[in-house]
C-alpha cells in the first residue's frame, strides 16, 4: 500500500468469528430436584425431613425424586435450551 510522499506499508488484518451453541436438550439429571418439582418437599413430605428418627418417608421422597440434590449448580442448564447461543466472539 503506497500512500504517497515515500510512505508505504502493508496492512494485515485477521478477523476471528466464533459461536457456541447448546446442541442437546436439558438433562433432568443435572437440574436441581426443587427446580424440576417445586413441591417435592411440600404436602405429605413436609420439608423432606422427618420430625422423629423413625420418619424416613420425607427423606425417601426427596432421594427418589429426579434431579440432582444441589440447586446452585444448575444455572447453566436452566438458562439455555437446545439451539440457544451460549457464547459469541468477534475479533478484529
Amino acid at each position: 500500500m503506497d500512500v504517497g510522499d515515500g510512505i508505504s506499508g502493508t496492512l494485515n488484518t485477521v478477523i476471528t468469528l466464533g459461536a457456541g451453541m447448546r446442541m442437546q436438550n436439558r438433562s433432568s439429571d443435572l437440574v436441581g430436584k426443587a427446580n424440576l418439582n417445586p413441591d417435592v418437599c411440600g404436602g405429605v413430605a413436609q420439608s423432606c425431613q422427618g420430625v422423629f428418627a423413625s420418619q424416613t418417608a420425607p427423606a425417601r421422597t426427596l432421594a427418589n425424586a429426579p434431579g440432582q440434590a444441589y440447586l446452585n449448580a444448575d444455572d447453566g442448564n436452566l438458562n439455555y435450551d437446545q439451539h440457544d447461543l451460549t457464547q459469541a466472539v468477534f475479533k478484529v
